[in-house]
Formats: C-alpha cells, sequence, structure tokens
C-alpha cells in the first residue's frame, strides 16, 4: 500500500530531475550522484507511492501516466518548500540581530539608558539588551553563553575569555554633606579612617581597598559590609557612615545634593574596566556599527570628567584582531 510517510524531498528533487532531462545519466551529471544511488532513491518512491513512475527505453526514460502526476506534485511542493526557505532567509537578514551585554553598576548609570533610547537609531541592524550584575556573575553568564559581551572590573585575567582594558576609574569618597571634610580631594589615610561601608572582600572595591591599605600599613575602620548598592546607600545617608565608590553609581544623588564626592589621593584608588567575551567569539565587521555605538556612550561618558574617567581602548579597533 501506498506510504506517504516514507516520501522524502531528497527523492522528489530526484525525480523531478530525472523527468526534466528525460535522462538518469543526465540527472546523474547534473545533481552530482552515482546512477546506481539515483536509482535506487526512484524505486523507493515507486515502493512508497505503489506505482510506476517511469518508462525505459534506449534513448532515456519518459514518465509514466502516474509519473506525470506526481511531476507536478513535485514541482508545485518543492517550489513551495524553496519560497520558504527564501523568505526565511530574507527574514533573517533583515531582522536585528540580538546581542546580550552586561554591564556593572556605575556604567548601567552612566549609559543604561542612552543604550536603549538610542540604539533604535544608532543601530537599527542589532538590538542591544542590557543586564546588570556583580563581577563574578557577570563573568559567569559570559562564560556560560548568556551574555554575549560584558564589560567588569579587574577581569585583567579570566580563563576562557578575551579581556581587553576600556577605562580606568578613580573611586571616591562618597558622605552627606556637611561630614567634616573642606571641598576638593581627600587623602587616603584620612578616608580610611572614616566609618566605612564597603563591599565585602570578595568584592572588586574591597580588593583594591585592601591592598592599597597593605602598601601603607594602614587598617580601614570598616564598620559596614554590604553588597547591595541600595542599601550602601541607605546607610550612608542614614547612619552616616561614608563610601568608596565610582561617581556614576550614585551621581544622580550627587547632582541633586543629597551626597557630596571628593577624589582620593595620596595614593589615588583606581579601578580597570574590561571588555569581555569569550575567545572563541570573535568580532566580526558586522559587530563594528555596535561597538562604535558604545564607544562613543563610553566617549561622553569619560569626557564629563576626564581626570577621573580615563579610556584606555576603543571597542571597534578589537574587531578581526
Amino acid at each position: 500500500m501506498p506510504n506517504s510517510t516514507q516520501v522524502t524531498l531528497k527523492q522528489l528533487r530526484y525525480f523531478r530531475r530525472i523527468v526534466e532531462r528525460k535522462s538518469i545519466s543526465g540527472a546523474s551529471e547534473d545533481l552530482n550522484i552515482a546512477q546506481t544511488a539515483l536509482g535506487l532513491q526512484v524505486r523507493a518512491l515507486e515502493e512508497a507511492l505503489g506505482v510506476t513512475l517511469l518508462v525505459r527505453h534506449p534513448k532515456g526514460v519518459d514518465p509514466t501516466t502516474e509519473g506525470k502526476l506526481i511531476y507536478q506534485a513535485a514541482c508545485q511542493v518543492l517550489s513551495a518548500i524553496d519560497a520558504m526557505v527564501t523568505t526565511v532567509a530574507n527574514d533573517a537578514k533583515t531582522r536585528a540581530r540580538d546581542i546580550w551585554l552586561g554591564l556593572p553598576p556605575n556604567l548601567i548609570n552612566a549609559i543604561g539608558a542612552r543604550t536603549v533610547v538610542e540604539q533604535a537609531v544608532r543601530i537599527p541592524d542589532a538590538t542591544l539588551h542590557i543586564s546588570d550584575g556583580s563581577r563574578s556573575d557577570l563573568l559567569e553568564e559570559v562564560r556560560s553563553g548568556k551574555l554575549d559581551w560584558a564589560i567588569v572590573h579587574n577581569a585583567n585575567e579570566v580563563e576562557g575569555c578575551r579581556t581587553v582594558p576600556i577605562i580606568r576609574h578613580s573611586l571616591m569618597l562618597i558622605c552627606r554633606p556637611g561630614s567634616g571634610f573642606r571641598p576638593g580631594p581627600v587623602k587616603l589615610k584620612d578616608a580610611l579612617a572614616c566609618d566605612l561601608v564597603l563591599d565585602s572582600a570578595r568584592r572588586v572595591i574591597s580588593g583594591v581597598v585592601g591592598k592599597a591599605t597593605q602598601a601603607l600599613n594602614l587598617v580601614p575602620n570598616v564598620k559596614y559590609e554590604v553588597d547591595s548598592l541600595n542599601t550602601i546607600r541607605q546607610l550612608i545617608l542614614s547612619e552616616g557612615v561614608c563610601g568608596l565608590l565610582s561617581r556614576a553609581v550614585f551621581q544622580n544623588d550627587i547632582d541633586h545634593g543629597l551626597l557630596e564626592e571628593h577624589l582620593v589621593i595620596e595614593p589615588p584608588l583606581d579601578i580597570t574596566a574590561y571588555f569581555v567575551t569569550r575567545s572563541q567569539n570573535r568580532l566580526v565587521a558586522a559587530d563594528r556599527p555596535v561597538l562604535e555605538f558604545l564607544d562613543m556612550l563610553i566617549d561622553d561618558y569619560c569626557d564629563a570628567d576626564p581626570a577621573i574617567e580615563v579610556r584606555l581602548s576603543r571597542l571597534a579597533e578589537m574587531v578581526d584582531l
């Protein structure tokens, strides 16, 4: 009995070519397949349909009555399949690429909103999906493939990833207005004498502070260890403690006079942000417009205060390196 489930597109394509060439040998050459294999595909199609499709004669082959019907049906089916493939391919070409980018809190505050608002005009062929997270979370999501790219602090050596330094930030002493500091910079030893709220020892800023205090043989006066930026903000405002942070994290509060900032000096406390992607994910020409867009946003952020935010390299220059 006929069994349509055994009919394949390959069989239909082979049969169509044979009918059009009126020759199994001619079709074999066109399809670059051995005549024996081609004959087996035709026999399998005949068995699946329960009819004879070709009549052989010295000059080649002709379709039987049933073969002519199958040829017409095969042409319709194969044309529909080809049209479907073309439609899907064209849609894929015109659809915006999805790129998942992870940012640390300071850059989320500095460029996150502009990235979302301006990308439709600046990079119409791509869509950037922005997420934030801690250093360890962002690195893990890059390694696992959940993120395509990330900007991560102090990520100079990450197994399985390519990392390039792009920005150096100076940390600021953040406190309530009227905390007793004169306008201007604050020496590190004076900052360490304050009641401080820092992130936990496994985080970036505590690591930077720890190295600096060891070099100076000083002990920071850490009153609270908190990894939540919102909680750090609340403690600064309610308890009068001070934080060592990137300015951009609390830029809005600083602009509105709720908090004040002091550059830390002698020595300064700097952290470096790295662009991170998996080693096997090469940056290609299609990535350049997106990277140039991010370069523009980061340039604007750094240009606002070049003494505090120093640009180290450009993302677009990483393409094809």
